[in-house]
């Protein structure tokens, strides 16, 4: 069994996001991105964002690769990466905020030293 999570660690609009590395194969800019359109998924689309219109800084494309298929995912501001985590700092959701989130690809947080990671399930974005 996993001891330790390795997550790619992202932001937009103020919020942070981590994810799993494992399924990603590759991050490039969006704009050598050679079709904008087919097999793109962007986050914020996905996620129900507190403050429309969602804005993208730094916006870069992940290559993400599930059994079934190969999508990118537009990400924004990737730093700190990759952070190696103990499984045991992630927290589940309280049960209040948990039943706001069904069905999004938000599973769980993980506190850090000055910040809370929303831990986002990269196979989940592309459904």
């Amino acid at each position: 069994m996993k001891s330790d999570l390795t997550l790619l660690l992202f932001n937009i609009m103020g919020i942070d996001f981590g994810m799993d590395v494992e399924p990603v194969k590759a991050m490039e800019h969006l704009d050598t991105l050679p079709d904008k359109k087919s097999g793109v998924v962007w986050f914020h689309e996905k996620i129900d964002f507190p403050r429309p219109p969602v804005l993208y800084n730094f916006p870069r494309a992940l290559h993400i690769e599930t059994e079934k298929k190969l999508f990118q995912l537009v990400i924004d501001n990737p730093r700190d990466m990759p952070l190696v985590i103990p499984i045991e700092k992630i927290k589940p959701f309280p049960v209040l905020v948990e039943q706001f989130l069904t069905p999004t690809p938000l599973w769980a947080v993980c506190p850090l030293k000055e910040r809370i990671l929303l831990l986002v399930d990269p196979l989940e974005m592309c459904r």
